[in-house]
């Protein structure tokens, strides 16, 4: 029997402590951080009561590995005494773990504290605030519409009910080889996972759209996929054409974005908006680091590049990571003579959005280049000559470079003159302002290459 004040782990903040200290400063963290959200909910009775129930459990798992599982529950906080096993595992609400051994040495103690946090926020949001969502169906459909305009962008040009389905039809537009562009007819079921079971075949063989849309409030993955398998079974004319929402990803979206979706969300608390964005802003690391960076960048000091450079790093990675499928990016990179020193360089290799597609196959960008540029002043058409000297030299930068500064290009022709080189080069220019926008275009869920796009398009329409 290995006891847990006997095991030493090294704790979020660096220093040693043992498991035992560990798991009772998760409790305390746990308290401190539900009193701000009762702090915060003050205003509802309902949801107040909720939280003032939520306790904190740390139990040994016998049925596998005697796990450690650390989640949240309503009844007394449960602190773990000991356990038989020398492999413990620290487990959030989404099951995903991290293991530590019983050895000699001090061992790093994972998922951080932030994640304990973040399971309160999950909890008010899958246990709390979604099924009361649902149950308000005016407000639940005025979301699922506002996601289809502004996240899908598509217009909805046709609205019916049938038997407790919404029925929205839309359509877009996709190349086609003999008329440039064809439409696509969309179907978008919206219901109950019941109401659809019972209704979705019939709508579906009424209208007859070329793809299929299913939003299901209240189904699970499992019985949503059924769902989609049973039509398919019929209609294997929608095999690879049916998609779905389950309430799985609803809700997902509600908890990531608590602050964005804080109008939607403070109608069904029934708690101001101003008190949902703190309640966002006090339960969730991943907000909280977004904005550390923001705060960083605008902290560095002009004229400091390594203090830039590094900052960099960590803003591109959080952009731009989901925008590939195989992410690397290289800090510093010399070129084979090592005369010269590229600030970034990110290989665009199974790029997953379709201007970094674009640049791949039409310009032939293998390499992305990226310049940083840390200047007291604004920049100047000499600024650019090393950079222009990069796409000269290499062929696969494709003639695309990306300046990263922090006040930009002063001359105001600074377009046309790139548009008249005779070797096209395209150099974006991005400053302060671009790069926070970036961050926030990732905070609410838009890809921030976006900002990039829109850069990207001023410089060819001066070609």
């Amino acid at each position: 029997m290995i006891h847990t004040g006997k095991i030493q782990v090294r704790s979020k903040y660096g220093n040693t402590v043992t498991l035992q200290k560990h798991f009772e400063d998760v409790v305390e963290y746990f308290e401190e951080n539900k009193t701000k959200a009762l702090v915060a909910t003050q205003d509802n009775s309902q949801l107040n009561k909720f939280l003032q129930d939520l306790g904190i459990f740390i139990v040994a798992n016998t049925v596998k590995e005697h796990d450690i599982s650390i989640g949240i529950r309503k009844g007394k906080n449960i602190l773990l005494e000991n356990t038989s096993k020398i492999k413990f595992s620290y487990n959030h609400a989404y099951g995903v773990g991290s293991s530590i051994h019983s050895s000699p040495e001090v061992q790093d103690m994972t998922p951080h504290f932030g994640e304990v946090k973040e399971m309160l926020l999950q909890t008010i949001v899958y246990d709390f605030f979604y099924p009361r969502l649902i149950r308000n169906k005016k407000v639940f459909i005025q979301f699922i519409e506002w996601l289809i305009k502004e996240e899908l962008k598509w217009d909805i040009q046709e609205k019916k009910k049938y038997d407790g389905v919404d029925i929205f039809i839309t359509q877009y537009a996709t190349p086609s080889d003999f008329t440039l562009f064809s439409a696509v007819k969309v179907l978008i079921l919206i219901g109950t996972q019941s109401s659809l079971e019972r209704n979705a075949l019939k709508i579906i063989q009424d209208i007859n759209p070329s793809e299929v849309f299913i939003v299901s409030s209240d189904g699970t993955k499992s019985q949503v996929k059924k769902l989609m398998a049973d039509i398919q079974s019929v209609k294997s004319q929608y095999t690879n054409k049916i998609s779905a929402w389950s309430k799985t990803n609803l809700s997902f979206v509600f908890f990531f974005g608590f602050r964005d979706l804080a109008s939607f969300i403070s109608e069904i608390l029934n708690l101001s908006t101003n008190n949902v964005y703190i309640l966002g802003n006090e339960l969730s690391i991943t907000v909280g680091s977004q904005h550390e960076l923001i705060e960083e960048l605008r902290n560095v000091k002009k004229g400091n590049g390594i203090e830039f450079e590094n900052i960099l790093e960590k803003v591109l990675n959080y952009c731009l990571r989901e925008e590939f499928s195989n992410f690397k990016i290289e800090k510093q990179v010399s070129n084979f003579q090592r005369k010269s020193r590229r600030d970034f360089i990110l290989y665009n290799d199974s790029p997953k959005v379709s201007f970094w597609k674009s640049r791949l196959n039409i310009d032939k960008v293998e390499i992305i280049l990226f310049e940083a540029k840390n200047y007291t002043k604004k920049l100047t058409a000499s600024d650019l000559y090393q950079t222009q000297a990069y796409l000269v030299n290499n062929v696969a930068f494709g003639n695309f470079a990306i300046i990263l500064s922090r006040d930009g290009f002063n001359d105001p022709n600074y377009l046309s003159s790139l548009a008249n080189q005779k070797n096209l080069q395209k150099i974006i220019v991005l400053n302060e302002e671009d790069l926070i926008e970036m961050i926030e275009s990732k905070m609410s869920f838009r890809s921030p290459t976006d900002v990039i796009l829109e850069k990207y398009r001023k410089i060819i329409s001066k070609i």
